[in-house]
């Protein structure tokens, strides 16, 4: 999000528990439905982040503030937040449609790869790949990528109806 400046109207983003308040900034926003954690990151400006759920059950407003460079990461199951830098690189190079991956597990690569592209990715393999995946891919297809990682990583990879099959 790039976000003007306007004290009269506050900008919200609201995803499960959290709440991130903005006047002027430019931050992102991780918040899956299928992922435990929700990330805000600050590039510029400054925003406020507050669990809405302690808001209202416990009566509190405690909201964390955050400067460019730090990130805020909220655990749904234990409603814990924390404060962090973060790498630019690796939280907001999406925003310039490059996919990169610094050690990534293979259900990292893999929940990414599947947003990215809107495709099923179906791990059919018993080992743990040894090495985390590393790449930094722009305007490439799937397949380029899967072959820029598959030897590195130790997987082999198929298509096969709509899906790819890692094995």
């Amino acid at each position: 999000f790039e976000v003007v400046p306007d004290k009269s109207r506050p900008f919200i983003v609201r995803s499960a528990n959290l709440e991130t308040r903005v006047l002027g900034t430019s931050f992102n926003v991780k918040a899956y439905p299928n992922e435990r954690t929700i990330n805000v990151a600050v590039k510029t400006g400054m925003v406020s982040v507050s669990n809405t759920e302690q808001k209202l059950v416990m009566n509190q407003n405690k909201s964390i503030v955050l400067s460019p460079s730090e990130m805020v990461s909220f655990t749904l199951a234990s409603k814990d937040m924390s404060v962090t830098k973060y790498d630019p690189k690796e939280v907001l190079s999406w925003s310039e449609g490059i996919l990169y991956f610094n050690d990534a597990t293979m259900e990292q690569f893999v929940a990414r790869l599947e947003r990215w592209y809107g495709i099923d990715i179906v791990v059919d393999r018993k080992t743990k790949i040894k090495k985390g995946i590393v790449g930094e891919f722009k305007d490439q297809s799937l397949e380029e990528i899967l072959l820029g990682t598959h030897e590195a990583s130790e997987f082999e990879y198929e298509f096969k109806n709509d899906k790819v099959i890692i094995k």
